[in-house]
């Protein structure tokens, strides 16, 4: 039986993460590099072969049995207080864009979470 596992990142500095985020589609590329996550397991970009993470933009109205949360140093708790950094451009609230990028991350895991 199949259980999809795969790891999920808040996007923005990706250029620092450890596990590298699907990289962008050329305009008329079939199966998407999303698609191959999710849907192609022979696919270099499959989710279980845990080569590739994906966003929250990616995996909007999809789950994963487990999720497995790559948080890095963007949002992180100093003194009982939650800080942020390396905001998206053009938005008002920039710490509550990364709060919500961090909530969806979390929620993508049907069966369970590792953070």
């Amino acid at each position: 039986m199949w259980y999809p596992t795969g790891v999920i990142c808040a996007s923005g500095a990706n250029g620092q993460k450890e596990v590298p985020v699907i990289p962008r589609d050329t305009r008329y590329e079939k199966p998407s590099k999303v698609a191959q996550y999710f849907n192609y397991p022979n696919s270099e970009f499959h989710c279980k072969k845990l080569n590739y993470a994906t966003t929250e933009f990616h995996t909007q109205g999809l789950e994963l049995d487990l999720a497995i949360v790559h948080w890095e140093d963007d949002l992180y708790l100093n003194n009982g207080k939650w800080h942020a950094q390396r905001f998206q451009w053009g938005v008002e609230n920039k710490f509550q864009i990364k709060l919500n990028s961090y909530r969806v991350i979390l929620t993508r895991g049907r069966d369970g979470t590792i953070i």
